[in-house]
């Protein structure tokens, strides 16, 4: 056996016919995939669209006519309350707006207002109530600016739509002029209450300000401030005057007591600030010094005259130290007085300086009452004005809102009944897809190559598509050709149509896709190392007989010597029921009676020269194949088949129902795949798939059998 025949059959190129079978379809949303769902279950959406929309069309057909009309009305942008309100800081929550917003649509509707049309309609319909107005009542706003509401009723009687609206327009402009007045009477209302509050507070203001002004005794604040400015720079030259005459009069003494000291006679400044006797004393004491210079150049000094002299000097002398205390002690004074005078300056300084600030004060709580007084005079105006024209808005009894587009006369939709059934179709075909889909995803059925490729991720050999052109005419022809007259003498002209009929079902009149297959598997190659393999599906009815029939036609007319063994003794095989055999005798036959061999048992084939049968045998019915399959005699079989023929084909039941691959498929060279599109579903191919695997069994790849749509 060549186990390493399926790692060859991996590398296979796919060819033109089969490139776009197994062309990855990866990412975004599959609209081909979507394509063929709809194609397959076209019946079934056409059947529930027909349904629905012949449902719609009945409903049609029996529903009351319903009419309607409508009216618009164009409101306000802003009222004379928000006017009035908006101007004041305590009064913009009083703030209104007429925008036709959800709150007034809904306060529009309510029992309130259309109690009044209904008080005014019951003699004339007594049937008629909240709830069956409000139910078909539909109101909207008709521009951006939410300042235009249109009106919209429906009903079966068209007369009591048009009373209902002509009723509603009057009623809502009533409404607008009620909302109007109360609006006005309110606005009246808070300024009668607020101008009285404002007068009292202008007054207690002004008489805040008369106080400020008793008390501080000035009629300007200005003026006060400037008096005061000047008493303090009047006062700080003071001051600097002050310390200059202070630090002079302190050269002074000390000079003075200098002079007084040292030199009494040359005392300049002593003399100047000195008594008339102190200058007296000093012109008595230069004298006797120039007595005194005169007589010492006659006497001594120790004369008499020179004695008496200086004897009067010295009391000149102490009579001058005497004044010169005196001249001491004025001068101290003086610096005493203009000290006392500083201080005193400094304090009216400090003094001033505080009533400044004190000033800065007041001044500030009087510019800020003059402030309050002004804002509070112009609030007062306004509202007096806005008194007055409130006065003249009341008296005015024109409604605010006015009606744009009158009610006009009900209509019914004439299309209503199209619209129903084109609306129903719609649905129908909505429900038929979804049907569809959901069905479709149930099912879970593989019906495209790709699929097959993400389940199993083997190559696809050959696709064996259902040829629509081909007629009974050429099929009966084909089976003339194919029957003998000499091998079917015995048999009545039924059974040779009943034969005819078999055989038709498992032929396909095509051998090119079979000839694809066999190339892919290198059946024709001149060195291919291929001598037998299994064909099996995952699931009975995916036509692994017809493909194993085919093909074996197919490698034979090629000049293969091809051994076809019908091995699927689970049921009667369409191989050995269809094709004419001499005898019954098959490979139950030669693996159970020990007198036959391989030579007994194989039949040549009618179809081809080169194509031989062994069929399942007379004993296929009552033998267990599992049993047979693992006997010694079924591998001598199968070696000296091989040894015989080119080409050996198993076709073996199916994997998913029995374990016959598993015990079959390691005598040979692995095992072909044949999935039925539309027949087989996922859950199957992958539970086939996971035998395949967990017995290691080598898979050459799968071949897609679209045969099978002709059932």
């Amino acid at each position: 056996m060549n186990t390493n025949y399926s790692s060859k059959i991996a590398n296979i190129a796919p060819n033109a016919q089969l490139h776009e079978l197994y062309e990855a379809e990866e990412g975004g949303l599959n609209l081909s995939a979507l394509k063929e769902i709809l194609w397959r279950r076209l019946p079934l959406i056409t059947c529930v669209t027909a349904v629905v929309s012949s449902l719609a069309f009945v409903q049609a057909m029996n529903r009351t006519p319903i009419y309607q009309s409508s009216f618009e009305i164009l409101s306000e942008p802003v009222t004379i309350e928000t006017t009035v309100t908006s101007s004041s800081r305590e009064t913009t929550e009083a703030v209104t707006s007429v925008k036709l917003d959800d709150v007034q649509i809904k306060t529009l509707k309510s029992p309130g207002i259309i109690d009044s049309v209904i008080k005014q309609l019951q003699p004339a319909y007594p049937e008629i109530n909240y709830a069956s107005i409000i139910s078909t009542l539909d109101l909207e706003s008709a521009n951006e600016e939410e300042t235009v509401l249109e009106v919209t009723y429906k009903h079966p009687d068209s007369k009591l739509v048009k009373d209902v609206l002509d009723t509603l327009a009057t009623v809502y402009l009533d409404y607008s002029l009620q909302k109007r007045q109360s609006g006005l009477s309110r606005g009246l209302e808070f300024l009668d209450q607020q101008i009285p509050i404002l007068q009292a507070k202008v007054d207690r203001l002004n008489l805040q300000i008369q106080q400020i002004r008793q008390k501080h005794n000035f009629i300007k604040p200005e003026i006060q401030g400037e008096n005061l400015s000047v008493r303090l720079e009047d006062l700080t030259k003071e001051q600097l005057l002050n310390k200059s005459q202070l630090n002079q009069a302190k050269w002074n003494d000390s000079v003075v007591q200098k002079e007084v000291a040292q030199e009494p006679t040359k005392a300049t400044t002593a003399m100047q600030f000195g008594t008339d006797r102190y200058n007296k004393l000093l012109e008595d004491l230069r004298g006797v010094d120039r007595q005194i210079a005169n007589k010492s150049a006659i006497f001594t000094n120790g004369s008499a005259e020179l004695q008496v002299l200086f004897a009067e000097k010295k009391e000149i002398l102490s009579l001058i130290d005497q004044e010169g205390k005196v001249v001491e002690q004025k001068l101290a004074n003086q610096i005493s007085s203009l000290e006392e005078q500083n201080k005193d300056i400094d304090q009216d300084i400090i003094d001033l300086k505080q009533e400044i600030k004190d000033w800065s004060g007041v001044t500030q709580d009087y510019e800020e009452i003059q402030r309050q007084i002004t804002i509070t005079v112009r609030q007062l105006n306004e509202l007096l004005v806005q008194r007055e024209s409130l006065k003249i808005e009341s008296a005015q009894k024109e409604a605010p809102w006015r009606l744009l587009t009158a009610v006009g006369d009900p209509q019914t939709d004439s299309a209503s009944t199209v619209n129903f059934v084109v609306l129903g179709t719609l649905f129908g075909l909505l429900v038929g897809v979804g049907l569809a889909l959901a069905l479709d995803k149930y099912q879970n059925i593989v019906h495209t190559s790709s699929q097959l490729k993400r389940v199993t991720d083997l190559p696809i050999l050959g696709m064996i598509p259902f040829d629509r052109s081909s007629t009974k005419s050429s099929l009966e022809q084909e089976m003339s050709l194919l029957m003998k007259p000499d091998s079917i003498a015995d048999k009545s002209a039924m059974q040779v149509y009943k034969r005819n009929s078999a055989l038709s079902d498992i032929l396909t009149l095509s051998i090119e896709p079979f000839r694809f297959f066999g190339a892919n598997l290198g059946l024709f190659a001149a060195n291919s190392t291929l001598r037998s393999f299994i064909i099996t599906s995952a699931m009975p009815g995916e036509g692994k007989s017809t493909v194993a029939l085919n093909l074996a036609k197919t490698a034979a007319i090629m000049g293969k010597r091809v051994l076809l063994v019908d091995t699927d003794m689970r049921s009667i095989s369409r191989i050995s029921k269809s094709i004419p055999l001499a005898n019954n005798f098959g490979l139950t036959d030669l693996v159970l009676k020990p007198n036959l061999d391989l030579r007994d048992v194989v039949q040549k084939s009618f179809l081809e020269e080169n194509l031989f049968i062994l069929s399942s045998g007379s004993q296929a019915m009552t033998t267990d194949p599992g049993k047979l399959f693992v006997s010694k005699k079924i591998t001598e079989v199968m070696k000296t088949a091989e040894q015989n023929f080119d080409l050996v084909i198993y076709d073996v039941s199916s994997i998913v129902n029995y374990a016959d691959v598993s015990l079959l498929a390691t005598k040979t060279d692995g095992v072909v795949l044949v999935t039925g599109l539309g027949k087989l579903q996922n859950v199957n191919l992958k539970e086939a798939m996971n035998r395949l695997n967990v017995s290691n069994i080598p898979v050459l790849g799968i071949v897609v059998n679209e045969l099978m749509k002709r059932n």
